[in-house]
């Protein structure tokens, strides 16, 4: 990546907290990148929590101009599409109590997170993660299946009959499932399983509803993501039928759910009159 479209962040302190400016990230970025490259933020951009208790620190944030040739860092944390976060790094030091006191941590460490797909979309010059060939394929494989026209990338109101959004939803969810399933956990009614459930079955309905998908057309997808991931996560081979297996038969209920709702639904709405509600 070109050193000079870099820009990074450090936590300019808080004083509400009793919080200094965190000046020794700061002086370690002067040795890779000019000054004005170096910009200060506050505590909602620089200080990393996870909730309103536990680990939390201040954070210093690697953005990344995709234009070049200009002073960018007015626009860094400005929700800019050019200008994007692409790798994190919180300084763990604190813990955030029940009163809401910040307790020192007895050990101290960097909890550090780069965004694949980000980084992915610059080297490969795209504007988009979803213009990669992380997620071009699974495209291609959505419109062979559903017999949808081609993705667009449209986004927004550009996106009129939505789409391209759900093009999004279903290559993104596929790919969430099928990791996910393969690592042991299941679809079910409760904690992370109802999580997955709940995602599989938004994606089918985009599918339906904007790609007008047949029945049974989600689960067809997981070979297509095992022939692009399987050769870095082997398991994905060996638990290939299983998973599709979990979908399709997860696929089936939920078709089975709007089946009976919409039947019921038609009984109750027949012969109400203007005005009237449903309990």
């Amino acid at each position: 990546m070109p050193p000079d479209r870099l820009y990074a962040t450090y936590f300019e302190g808080d004083p509400k907290e009793n919080l200094e400016p965190d000046l020794k990230a700061k002086e370690i970025w002067r040795r890779f990148l000019p000054e004005d490259h170096i910009i200060p933020g506050n505590k909602k951009d620089n200080f990393w929590e996870m909730g309103d208790t536990g680990p939390c620190g201040p954070c210093s944030e690697i953005h990344f101009d995709r234009i070049g040739g200009r002073q960018a860092a007015h626009l860094v944390n400005k929700d800019d599409p050019t200008v994007i976060e692409i790798w994190n790094l919180v300084f763990m030091a604190f813990n955030r109590e029940a009163n809401g006191e910040l307790r020192p941590l007895p050990a101290k460490h960097v909890d550090t997170g780069m965004g694949f797909e980000r980084i992915l979309s610059i080297l490969q010059g795209k504007m988009s993660n979803y213009d990669t060939d992380i997620f071009t394929p699974i495209f291609e494989e959505i419109s062979k299946i559903t017999g949808a026209p081609a993705y667009e990338g449209k986004f927004g109101e550009e996106d009129k009959d939505r789409k391209d959004m759900a093009y999004r939803v279903v290559a993104d969810h596929i790919r969430t499932l099928t990791f996910a399933i393969t690592d042991g956990a299941r679809p079910g009614p409760t904690g992370r399983g109802f999580v997955l459930r709940r995602i599989l079955r938004r994606a089918v309905r985009y599918g339906k509803e904007f790609l007008h998908a047949k029945d049974g057309f989600f689960h067809q997808l997981v070979p297509r993501v095992v022939e692009l991931f399987g050769n870095f996560f082997p398991e994905l081979k060996s638990e290939q039928q299983q998973v599709m297996q979990i979908i399709q038969l997860e696929e089936e209920k939920f078709t089975r759910s709007v089946e009976a709702g919409t039947a019921m639904l038609k009984n109750i709405t027949k012969n109400m009159k203007p005005g009237h509600t449903i309990s």
